[in-house]
């Protein structure tokens, strides 16, 4: 059987063409396959800004029509780019499992410590997003200015190092695919991308602040209507769960009307527990949009309770102890750090040339944030099972050293530093009238529950997903026990009367 398969002639999109191509290969090693690569309409237009177009299918217009015509079989493409509605005559039917959808924040290291940042971004999503929250993800806090830019990915690298702006902010995949691609047409490519990381600070973005564009990090592949035999092959390399994703996503984004002026980022992801929505930005007619939720089948009614049997309300309200600082010595060369809060990194290592800082939420992202340390990402609350996806911008698999306290939660992933020492208060928390219970830590449970075992083993619990729900779990029986996203989502949820 002959095939060919039309993209974009970047290099990008060239990378994403051969992965499909090897992908159909390994279902049938006698499939003849031939590319053909052209420029699209938005290609040839970099004077149309994103946050001004309303044309919807700048990328891909032109193969809808060379698909239609029967010019080519099949179309690779970026499923971003595509329109959100359904074209006449042709079909997405199939894509690979998906990159990370997160964004690659750049910046030059010889822009860190400057009062003020511009920072470039082809997208009014993560300008609107971003505008005012990426401050607080760096050190300095410095002003952010925005400033549009267009163009494949190396001319948006060179762009950057070669100009006067500090910064960019671009879609992860693209740098991941670059750098992986085993095609030697891309090594002089991959030497430039390697080169620019090596001369930035980089972070992976959070979807809680900035989810991604919808579809964002899976590919689309297009075909005529009427080629069931292509649709039936084409099934074979097709990854369900991503494709649902992005059909979901871009579903949502329909909604609010779709086109690449959106100022709307939205994530659709499967978990094991579940299935989270991270939507985020603000809609043509003025709405705000701010969900970050877990599907769930609908609660019965023991597990909502109103306020005052609520605990902790408010959040600050939970102190089980008070913490020691240990002395660990000098930071470790070239591990990698995970951080279970912003209290375990050692001041002594604010200034050590660390390869690479993970926290386990935004709180403790800032905050280090705010002591002049540089955090590469952060596992959103999310627990840390959560792939980093690092290994291919750092060059290497990191060695990783997880911060935490003396007896912390210990399940051989990685290794643990102790860097400081639980104390129990005196004055712990009165638990009596209590029934419903969120758990930021499995200490705390523990705490509360040699001190109130009666009230503990009557009442309704929750935390997020991670150590603490696996120690919990150990402890609690499937109908005392259920996952949430964050304490935010339980108190929406669980709630009665006035939330």
């Amino acid at each position: 059987m002959r095939l060919k398969i039309a993209s974009r002639q970047s290099d990008l999109a060239r990378i994403q063409s051969y992965m499909v191509a090897r992908a159909l290969r390994a279902v049938d090693p006698q499939l003849q396959i031939e590319f053909e690569f052209r420029t699209s309409f938005g290609d040839r237009n970099l004077d149309i800004a994103m946050d001004g177009a309303q044309e919807k299918g700048l990328f891909t217009q032109d193969f809808y029509e060379g698909l239609k015509s029967g010019e080519f079989d099949m179309v690779v493409h970026s499923w971003k780019d595509l329109p959100v509605e359904e074209r006449e005559g042709t079909k997405v039917v199939a894509t690979l499992p998906r990159a990370d959808v997160r964004d690659l924040l750049l910046v030059k290291k010889s822009s860190i410590g400057r009062s003020s940042w511009k920072v470039l971004s082809s997208s009014p999503r993560r300008s609107y997003n971003l505008q005012r929250t990426l401050s607080s993800l760096v050190p300095g806090n410095p002003g952010i200015e925005f400033t549009p830019i267009r163009g494949n990915i190396p001319t948006r690298l060179r762009k950057l190092m070669e100009g006067e702006e500090d910064a960019l902010i671009l879609a992860k995949a693209a740098v991941d695919r670059l750098l992986e691609a085993p095609e030697a047409e891309l090594a002089e490519c991959q030497s430039y991308v390697r080169q620019v990381l090596n001369e930035c600070k980089w972070s992976l973005l959070p979807l809680t602040l900035n989810p991604a564009a919808a579809a964002q990090g899976a590919l689309a592949i297009e075909i005529a209507q009427d080629r069931p035999d292509l649709e039936n092959l084409l099934a074979q390399i097709n990854c369900q769960n991503t494709f649902v994703e992005a059909q979901r996503e871009r579903k949502i984004l329909a909604s609010y009307g779709g086109g690449c002026h959106q100022k709307i980022g939205v994530s659709y992801l499967h978990r094991d527990y579940g299935k989270i929505l991270f939507l985020r930005g603000k809609t043509d007619g003025g709405e705000e949009l701010r969900v970050m939720s877990l599907e769930r089948e609908e609660m019965a009614p023991e597990w909502c309770s109103h306020k005052e049997n609520m605990f902790p309300v408010p959040p600050g309200t939970s102190k089980w102890y008070g913490r020691d600082s240990l002395d660990v010595g000098g930071f470790p060369g070239g591990r990698s750090l995970w951080v279970a809060r912003a209290e375990a990194f050692p001041e002594d290592w604010e200034k050590a040339e660390i390869p690479l800082v993970w926290t386990s939420g935004l709180k403790s992202w800032r905050g280090l944030a705010a002591r002049g340390v540089w955090v590469n990402g952060c596992a959103e609350s999310l627990g840390e099972q959560e792939e980093t996806r690092v290994t291919t911008l750092l060059g290497q698999e990191p060695q990783w050293l997880k911060l935490t306290h003396e007896g912390g939660y210990d399940e051989g992933a990685m290794e643990i530093m102790a860097t400081y020492r639980l104390q129990p208060v005196e004055d712990a928390p009165n638990l009596n009238g209590k029934t419903h219970f969120y758990w930021m830590s499995g200490s705390s449970f523990a705490r509360a529950q040699e001190l109130f075992p009666e009230i503990i083993a009557g009442a309704f619990h929750a935390c997020g997903p991670g150590n603490t729900y696996k120690l919990l779990q150990k402890e609690l029986s499937d109908d005392r026990l259920k996952l949430f996203l964050n304490y935010e989502d339980w108190c929406r949820t669980s709630t009665e009367g006035d939330k």
